[in-house]
């Protein structure tokens, strides 16, 4: 049976059978069923509502995520006279730093009002406590088997580095344009575990809001006056290394994205600057997203700059042991994937599987580095181009690959 992951903030509808896998804590997870036409529905979500007065269309929230669920299974052809409800999470963590304590009760009560209001049943529960708990849904039966962890080190043994922070993350923002710290601040601030503690427009007020707050990362505009945002992180880098988020324009030059890789940003997203409004706050779950993950890193960028960072042997074995027997790997992801490619390429053996690369706004300059450090061959892919062992395929500009079989053979397919 196929295996889904599911994230806190994420929906998911239907009628094939899959195994769906989440970790809540605070969060609530609700499980929808049509037991006649066999039709799943799952809602992970964070918060009752948003904080503000407007309604966020964002699966975060459960007054759109829960909606949003069951209008899609009707759809489907679910019957709510039919429907049955399986309801886990909002558990109580200990983190005086955020409102995850509170939270999980208020996720209970909305969660449960909810399906009393569409008048359906739940026919099990666990709710409350003080562990996270690894949930197993299978999508035809509607059965549901569950872990608890007892800590942090449970729970990433279970899905990497899939836990959840212990504080909230501290941000400093280094950006020139009044209308981009704005809006950066604003999408910010709407996460309970980011805090922006700081507002710099120039590379000489970030060197004081970095010495008085000592963030966890920092994002930083390649376009800064006096001092450029590269020659910010080149310096940062040198004498106090933590996580850097590049912001670069929409239509920033590959050099630039290059330039930010190779000096120690952790990743380059594009600027808010030319969103819409009514676009923003899918854009904030997508920057919110990228700065928890960069923040989840930071033990691991300080020590890389030191010279003191390597994969661990047990996760390089790990790694190794998957690829008896394979013919093609897919490494997809953008910018901010890099040091996991690093690692994946300088892993593979000379005459190992065959690679396909699917990488966002990953510049070719960069890239081909990565694979001649790691000793391998890079190739541009070409159409019904059949694949070799030991080389690394990027797709041409303007095109994305296709894997096809011909007669058993493994080849490439481009596709506009």
């Amino acid at each position: 049976m196929e295996k889904v992951i599911l994230y806190p903030g994420q929906t998911l509808v239907t009628q094939d059978a899959v195994e769906i896998h989440s970790i809540v804590s605070s969060c609530i997870e609700v499980v929808l069923h049509d037991p006649v036409r066999r039709i799943t529905g799952v809602s992970i979500f964070v918060q009752p509502r948003p904080d503000g007065e407007h309604l966020i269309q964002s699966a975060r929230y459960g007054c759109y995520s829960l909606d949003h669920v069951l209008e899609k299974m009707l759809i489907l052809g679910a019957d709510p006279q039919r429907m049955l409800a399986r309801v886990y999470g909002g558990g109580t963590l200990n983190d005086s730093l955020s409102r995850t304590s509170t939270i999980g009760k208020k996720n209970i009560d909305f969660a449960l009002a909810w399906l009393r209001h569409a008048r359906i049943p739940v026919v099990s529960s666990e709710l409350g406590g003080l562990r996270a708990r690894s949930v197993f849904v299978n999508s035809i039966h509607f059965s549901v088997r569950q872990n608890r962890h007892e800590n942090s080190s449970e729970l990433e043994s279970a899905y990497g580095q899939f836990s959840s922070l212990k504080k909230k993350s501290r941000v400093v923002v280094v950006e020139n344009s009044p209308t981009t710290r704005v809006k950066l601040t604003r999408v910010l601030q709407q996460h309970d575990l980011v805090d922006v503690v700081g507002v710099a427009v120039d590379a000489f007020e970030a060197r004081e809001m970095l010495v008085e707050h000592q963030p966890d990362l920092v994002l930083i505009s390649s376009e800064l006056p006096k001092i450029s945002g590269i020659e910010l992180l080149e310096r940062l880098m040198k004498y106090f290394p933590l996580p850097v988020i590049m912001i670069t324009g929409a239509l920033a030059h590959p050099k630039v994205i290059a330039e930010a890789l190779e000096f120690g940003a952790v990743d380059c997203i594009e600027s808010p600057e030319s969103i819409a409004d009514a676009e923003l706050d899918e854009y904030g779950d997508y920057l919110r997203s990228k700065v928890l993950s960069a923040s989840r890193i930071a033990d691991r960028v300080h020590r890389s700059f030191w010279n003191q960072f390597s994969p661990s042997k047990s996760a390089a074995d790990k790694f190794n042991s998957v690829l008896s027997g394979m013919d093609v790997l897919l490494f997809g992801g953008d910018t901010g994937a890099h040091f996991e490619l690093e690692s994946l390429l300088s892993s593979l053996p000379k005459d190992g599987p065959a690679v396909l690369l699917a990488l966002d706004r990953l510049p070719l300059n960069y890239l081909k580095r990565l694979v001649e450090k790691a000793d391998l061959k890079l190739v541009e892919g070409g159409h019904l181009q059949t694949l070799s062992p030991g080389c690394t395929y990027f797709p041409p500009e303007g095109y994305c690959f296709e894997l096809l079989s011909d007669e058993g053979v493994k080849k490439i397919g481009l596709v506009e």
